[in-house]
């Protein structure tokens, strides 16, 4: 959650990486191992400014050769959310389409609020196991 951080923050962890990048391209083979750093950060695009700080570290890590991948994450549609919830429940589709729709319908396809809808039908005990003897 990237953009709740705050300059500071942003400042060590861009330079953590570049350095990182700088010692794994530079290093001794016989010294000191070659290595790298993965490093995995999310945000929000729309709760971070173009030109705030967060946008500003992650061009100015761009321009200093340091490899950034984007992965835009979007709304899931009812019929991936019917998929999803099929496939979860080892049940065919024509089982799993109402619930679908009503997860859909409260979560908007938004990923992270429909893994948490269906958490807590699980954990409220609407929905269950059941094997049929």
């Amino acid at each position: 959650d990237l953009q709740w951080s705050d300059a500071f923050s942003m400042e060590i962890i861009a330079d953590f990486i570049q350095t990182a990048r700088f010692n794994s391209e530079f290093s001794s083979s016989e010294q000191m191992p070659q290595g790298g750093l993965l490093f995995v950060g999310s945000f929000r695009d729309n709760e971070v400014d173009e030109d705030g700080f967060l946008m500003k570290q992650i061009k100015s890590m761009e321009q200093s050769s340091v490899k950034v991948n984007r992965l835009f994450v979007g709304e899931l549609s009812e019929h991936k959310i019917h998929e999803m919830i099929s496939d979860k429940l080892c049940l065919p589709p024509r089982y799993t389409g109402e619930l679908a729709q009503l997860v859909h319908s409260k979560t908007r396809g938004f990923p992270m609020y429909t893994i948490e809808f269906l958490k807590s039908i699980i954990q409220s005990n609407l929905l269950t196991f059941s094997v049929k003897s």
